[in-house]
């Protein structure tokens, strides 16, 4: 009796089934994916530079740069960046402006995607809407005389020919009852003994009852182990009312 032993991949026949095979199967793979993308929709898309009209055009397919975290009911959450809105009950959608508060009333997984219904927190405004996660922070700010939020205070950095600039952002909100006019903020860098070793000063401005202020310091070169924010309102010729010095360690923004 003879045995013949066939190696390797078979008859030229053998070769040529093969190669039909995984082609038909590579197709239907593609296939599958075509059908895939047509029932889940078109792909999210990231704003970067987009324009305010680009957004609002894209609706529920934008995707704002923050990191998603999850909230809690009747928490607050601030608009980080331009963010469209909807009306959950017109379903009609809207522009929210940076620094826009929310309170939150309840949230919905889609997926990946965490939405957050919430009520806009401004004076003559207490609409509805649903955004995003992406385009929102958790906003946790500390409470001045309480009459005054400062929240989101934290360090940007910006290389320049091969040297490290720092400057400083944070959010001020007026929860008091009557117009901060005249309101300065004073950031003066320090170092490990607390000596200043760069200052910047705010140009003075108002803010009504509610309204939010984003401020944001000059870059400096200057080494600093800590900030110390001196916040002040009032007439400039008469009394001025002096918040609580705050002392922020470098390592915490």
């Amino acid at each position: 009796m003879t045995m013949e032993i066939r190696r390797g991949l078979g008859t030229r026949r053998d070769v040529q089934i093969l190669v039909a095979t995984i082609f038909i199967g590579c197709l239907a793979v593609a296939w599958a994916l075509v059908v895939r993308s047509r029932l889940e929709g078109p792909p999210k898309v990231p704003v970067g530079r987009q324009s305010r009209e680009e957004i609002l055009r894209l609706q529920h397919m934008a995707r704002g740069p923050m990191r998603t975290v999850t909230y809690l009911e009747g928490g607050r959450a601030r608009v980080a960046t331009f963010a469209p809105a909807q009306d959950p009950f017109t379903h009609q959608w809207r522009g929210l402006e940076p620094g826009t508060i929310l309170i939150v009333t309840a949230l919905n997984l889609d997926g990946e995607d965490l939405w957050v219904r919430g009520t806009i927190n401004q004076v003559g405004e207490e609409a509805q809407v649903v955004v995003h996660a992406s385009f929102l922070e958790p906003y946790e700010p500390m409470v001045l005389e309480k009459v005054l939020e400062l929240a989101n205070v934290k360090i940007l950095v910006e290389p320049r020919n091969g040297q490290r600039y720092h400057a400083i952002e944070g959010w001020v909100r007026n929860i008091g009852p009557e117009l901060m006019n005249h309101l300065t903020i004073v950031c003066t860098f320090r170092d490990a003994q607390d000596q200043p070793v760069d200052v910047w000063r705010s140009e003075p401005i108002a803010l009504r009852h509610l309204q939010a202020h984003e401020f944001r310091t000059h870059w400096t070169d200057r080494s600093f182990a800590s900030i110390a924010l001196e916040i002040a309102y009032g007439p400039t010729d008469g009394l001025r009312y002096i918040m609580p010095l705050v002392v922020i360690p470098r390592a915490r923004l």
